[in-house]
């Protein structure tokens, strides 16, 4: 047995002896107290795994006593709660491995008997002993390679909805070795979305999935809904796809928050290239940049030399469609929120990614803003024949009055959470659309156009000429504690921030 080191564990050899005399004293314990005990047949109708007497680490306990559920081979608790039924008793058990010694063994509790007899004092007392000894041998602060292809997962998850600080946990099961169209990934990053802290506050349209096939007995929903993983296996019936590979989810929904993953291979779009490319740049790219892309291409055929106008700017969708407007040769009107710091520095760093003019939401309200804008227009020649819209409210109406005859006006977002109001005489006599964008539900109806988009643009990135967000990375270790997961979070929701959130795996 080896941990990450890849360096054999040891143990104290007094400490092995004792335990395994206790175990052994167990073993004929539990024998007593089911004298018609048939492990071996009884456990494997129960769906678990008899260790036999031939494996060295084990030798000197009866394999009668060795159960263990198969998810049950690396080191920690790893598998369980599994209820089963020995000799009319109901048992609910956790299998686990000592890293130290290599020995299995079963943590169980007794939950009831199926008739009215109450269990025998030698049946608790040795399962009293199987759950001492085991927290004896756990060793959690390390984390243990599966001997038998079995992963340990991680998971940021939630049990009910809420704010993030009051309803996320971490949570740990184990995924089983891939078989047929399965793979098992590893992720590499996952970013910290708006909409992820919307779904998890239950105000978002579509709900997180709620499931219990993660080792729990209450429906836990993981969070998270884009993100980069790594294919680390493959079931026999996968094509395609091969170890190493990079892919992201095709649909929202899955639950991004985790470590490790098992999913199907048409859930997955691979990314065929990934030379020269970061995670952070992949595990990003399916829903800021694809927003960006089909608002400016879908509802109005721009042409080079004429104009978009965008409030939130300086988000991850507005720094995207400022460099996609430059390559194609469209020209931006940028809004961004009045700051008392940092100004300066916003809006030379918009205008460094292409950006034609950059101005802050008071001015725009303001009643000398028109005169600005035909000042940029060249006198009102050059047409603005596209809105963006991820704010709403009053600026909104304020964005309209500017945009050409017959334009449009698009709504992704609401961050004020005020409703936008429709201009009677905008609509009447200027024609002006309003329309609503949702790259979730355009990403499940286009899959084909999805990956063409995702491709061009990481083909755009490799070449230099899209630069990724601004992003502010929490590192995920196997060891990360809870609470710095959570914050991360809830952070997000706080006033203005340098950069993206967005959780990085390392040694997981």
């Amino acid at each position: 047995m080896t941990g990450l080191d890849n360096k054999p564990a040891t143990a104290c050899p007094a400490l092995v002896k004792t335990l395994t005399k206790t175990l052994a004293k167990v073993t004929s314990t539990i024998t007593a107290a089911f004298p018609s005990l048939k492990v071996r047949q009884t456990a494997r109708q129960q769906g678990f795994r008899v260790i036999g007497s031939d494996w060295p680490p084990v030798r000197a306990m009866s394999e009668q006593a060795v159960v263990s559920n198969p998810a049950a081979t690396t080191s920690r608790v790893v598998s369980g709660p599994e209820e089963a039924t020995f000799d009319g008793h109901v048992v609910r058990s956790t299998s686990v491995i000592s890293k130290t010694t290599g020995l299995v063994w079963v943590k169980a509790t007794f939950v009831k008997r199926q008739h009215t007899m109450a269990p025998s004092r030698a049946f608790t007392t040795a399962f009293r002993r199987l759950a001492s000894v085991s927290t004896i041998l756990q060793r959690p602060q390390h984390r243990c390679i599966s001997a038998y292809g079995y992963e340990q997962a991680k998971v940021l998850a939630i049990q009910s909805l809420g704010e993030p600080k009051d309803v996320l946990h971490l949570h740990g099961h184990s995924i089983s070795p891939p078989h047929g169209d399965l793979l098992t990934v590893r992720f590499l990053a996952s970013p910290i979305n708006p909409a992820d802290i919307n779904q998890i506050q239950g105000v978002y349209p579509t709900k997180p999935t709620f499931t219990t096939a993660l080792g729990t007995s209450d429906p836990i929903a993981v969070g998270g809904n884009e993100g980069v993983a790594e294919i680390i296996a493959a079931g026999s019936g996968v094509k395609g796809m091969q170890k190493g590979d990079w892919g992201i989810m095709k649909k929202q929904g899955f639950g991004t928050w985790r470590t490790h993953a098992q999913c199907k291979a048409d859930e997955l779009m691979v990314v065929k290239d990934k030379s020269g490319l970061k995670p952070e740049q992949v595990g990003t790219v399916s829903v800021n940049p694809m927003t960006a892309y089909r608002m400016l291409k879908d509802f109005v055929r721009l042409k080079e030399g004429e104009w978009f106008v965008q409030n939130g700017a300086n988000s991850g969708v507005g720094r995207a469609a400022i460099q996609l407007a430059r390559l194609w040769g469209y020209k931006s009107l940028n809004i961004v929120r009045r700051r008392e710091q940092g100004m300066a520095e916003l809006k030379k760093d918009l205008k460094s990614l292409g950006a034609d003019a950059v101005v802050t939401d008071e001015e725009v309200e303001s009643k000398g803003f028109r005169d600005q804008v035909k000042e940029l227009t060249n006198g009102g020649r050059e047409p603005i024949r596209l809105g963006l819209n991820c704010v709403g409210g009053s600026l909104v109406n304020s964005m309209a009055k500017h945009l050409a005859p017959s334009a449009h006006m698009v709504t992704y977002g609401a961050m004020s959470k005020q409703p936008v109001s429709l201009p009677t005489g905008l609509l009447i006599f200027k024609d002006i659309h309003f329309d609503g964008f949702w790259v979730s539900k355009w990403s499940n109806e286009n899959p084909e156009q999805k990956e063409a988009c995702v491709s061009e643009v990481l083909d755009l990135t490799r070449q230099g000429k899209f630069k990724d967000v601004p992003m502010q990375p929490v590192t995920w270790d196997y060891d990360t504690k809870q609470d710095e997961l959570v914050q991360a979070v809830q952070g997000t929701l706080e006033g203005f921030r340098s950069g993206k959130g967005i959780f990085v795996f390392g040694k997981t």
